[in-house]
């Protein structure tokens, strides 16, 4: 199966028709889909109902939490104006967090996203 899912926009497909995807109806996934892909006005929409909740400077329950609620944050800013240029670099260093320092290091490829290509 995982052959067949040999890009991104194949993956989304996947994942947002899969029953058991607990992200599929997650505002912040369902938006950064959205950027992903390109969908800059799909992913405002999405992002409006629930940007209220990502304030700068707000901490929420642990560290982790922390972290990651400051991550989508950063998000406003550059979708709300779409900046498609500061989205890309939002995307690619959070792709990078997530693979430097594990053993998918050695093999992964940084690539362009969907984004980046459409106007």
């Amino acid at each position: 199966m995982f052959s067949t899912l040999d890009t991104l926009e194949k993956t989304i497909v996947h994942l947002r028709s899969h029953q058991n995807n607990s992200f599929a109806e997650y505002p912040p996934w369902k938006t950064l889909m959205h950027v992903a892909l390109g969908e800059i006005p799909a992913a405002q929409a999405e992002w409006q109902s629930v940007m209220h909740k990502y304030v700068p400077h707000t901490t929420v329950s642990d560290v982790l939490c922390d972290y990651v609620y400051d991550q989508w944050c950063l998000l406003t800013e550059p979708l709300m104006a779409g900046d498609r240029a500061a989205l890309a670099r939002l995307l690619h260093g959070w792709e990078a967090s997530n693979i430097i320092g594990t053993k998918l290091e050695p093999y992964w490829r940084s690539t362009s996203f969907p984004l980046e290509h459409s106007v």
